[in-house]
């Protein structure tokens, strides 16, 4: 039977990978004569672990590292970056002697192995190929991020309404405990807000009522049923 009778018959056992493997083993070498690595897209890319492929897109998030080798001679250089196609993205990370000189908006095409690095998928590139670039125009960018030049002002804060706010919560709150707010008590608060009686009245009722353990009665405030 051959390889690819097989995998047509039995595809739960036939992966790229063991394609890959079996076809370098029948020819002697580790991947056909002649052949490129199959072209994927981001979403691919975790079912190609231990494969090598080809991906294609834009470039962004470009890092430049640099580690000692563990001889002690010299430096490894990495490069890493972000790769996204129209299916999403996928991390690429490229070892050697040199940076790759490469920048956020490039267009390009890279060969490598997809595996594994500090828990995170990526492809570790053999080759990265250069095929443009993705320009931003100008005009366009500055038009977009120039601030109006006549902005809306702020809206005004109305001090007297937010004040009147305030005092009508409070007697709210009193009303709901079952506690009395006192006439000349209420007018201190309000002297201090800016206020006279005049800006709560159509709100409110005075009442008066005894003083307990007295026949003296004094003035309270409360707010009028159905006021919220």
């Amino acid at each position: 039977m051959s390889l690819q009778e097989f995998c047509r018959k039995y595809p739960e056992y036939c992966n790229q990978e063991l394609y890959e493997r079996m076809s370098g083993k029948a020819s002697g070498n580790h991947a056909k004569p002649g052949s490129s690595p199959p072209r994927v897209y981001a979403r691919d890319i975790p079912n190609r672990v231990g494969s090598s492929v080809v991906l294609e897109g834009v470039v962004m998030d470009v890092e430049h590292r640099e580690y000692p080798r563990r001889n002690g001679s010299g430096v490894v250089k990495v490069t890493a970056f972000t790769l996204y196609d129209k299916t999403g993205k996928a991390g690429i990370r490229f070892v050697g002697d040199g940076f790759i000189e490469i920048s956020d908006g490039d267009i390009v095409r890279v060969e490598g192995r997809v595996g594994e690095w500090k828990g995170r998928l990526e492809i570790q590139a053999r080759r990265v190929e250069k095929l443009g670039r993705i320009e931003v125009d100008k005009d366009v960018l500055d038009e977009v991020t120039t601030p109006p030049s006549n902005p809306d002002p702020p809206p005004r804060v109305d001090k007297k309404a937010e004040a009147v706010g305030k005092v009508l919560s409070l007697l709210k709150s009193a009303k709901s405990q079952g506690r009395n707010v006192y006439y000349d008590k209420l007018e201190g608060l309000l002297s201090k807000l800016g206020l006279g009686f005049s800006d709560i009245e159509g709100f409110v009722e005075v009442k008066e009522v005894s003083v307990p353990g007295s026949l003296e009665k004094v003035k309270v405030v409360e707010l009028r049923d159905g006021v919220a």
